[in-house]
């Protein structure tokens, strides 16, 4: 059956999950009659794209959990962990995950820093997940999918795009509860238990830095972004005065430089 060339979306750099899964099928994504057999072939890649890359993201998930026990358990050093991000390649299952860049990029902070650095989750206000042609090709072929196009490999597919949260409502859910609380803790209230030492507290601080740098607001405008804060922690009901907030924000441009060294 003749098929239309689709090489002249060759040219677009960006493509989403329903662009991406049309053309491995041979429909052009601006096509929007489909026969019978298009449409079903188009859901089924849908599908099986997303549950590949969801796979990848809880097989990372396990990774780090079973990490962690084993560091628990002194079965490994942390100088075991570091590099070591290849850990879908590794795996006898390749061929039924599609690791995004951003839950590669997660993990290979995770093993950095495994002491201070979450894994990318779902939940975060940040998340989430892309993959770039070359990596897609290569899931087609291993799974002995006749594709019919051939991605470019700087061509970006976004899987999942990242959800804008207001911080008011961010601020409210349950991973925004508990940032709340453990900087309030950490910083604004004294603890007679044990004394704060200046890494754990430049750990928090970069840690708020980079919340606030992923929810757009500039650290550098330390009274604009205390206002928002204040009325943020004034809704969750745990208020923090706005004057204690700015000069707490003045502190991450040093606390940042120190972990840059």
């Amino acid at each position: 059956m003749f098929r239309l060339s689709l090489k002249h979306w060759n040219l677009i750099k960006e493509l989403d999950l329903l662009e991406a899964s049309k053309l491995i099928v041979g429909v052009d994504p601006h096509t929007e009659f489909l026969n019978d057999h298009e449409k079903s072939s188009f859901k089924v890649m849908v599908r099986a794209i997303s549950e590949a890359v969801s796979r990848a993201e809880t097989y990372a998930w396990q990774e780090v959990r079973s990490a962690q026990l084993a560091l628990q358990n002194e079965q490994i050093e942390l100088e075991d962990l570091i590099g070591n991000t290849d850990i879908w390649e590794q795996s006898v299952d390749f061929n039924e995950m599609l690791p995004s860049w951003e839950i590669r990029n997660s993990l290979s902070d995770v093993y950095a820093d495994f002491e201070n650095v979450p894994i990318l989750l779902p939940s975060d206000p940040w998340y989430e997940a892309t993959i770039n042609g070359g990596d897609l090709n290569g899931w087609v072929e291993r799974n002995q999918i006749e594709g019919c196009y051939k991605f470019v490999d700087n061509q970006i597919i976004t899987i999942t795009k990242r959800k804008e949260v207001p911080f008011s409502q961010w601020v409210s859910s349950e991973l925004g509860e508990r940032v709340v609380e453990t900087v309030k803790e950490q910083f604004f209230e004294d603890s007679k238990e044990r004394p704060f030492g200046a890494r754990e507290r430049n750990s928090y601080l970069v840690l708020l830095a980079v919340l606030l740098k992923q929810l757009n607001y500039d650290i550098t405008k330390n009274s604009k972004t205390a206002v928002v804060i204040a009325s943020a922690s004034e809704l969750q009901g745990t208020a923090i005065g706005q004057r204690t907030i700015d000069e707490k924000l003045k502190l991450i441009p040093e606390a940042l430089k120190r972990f840059e060294k």
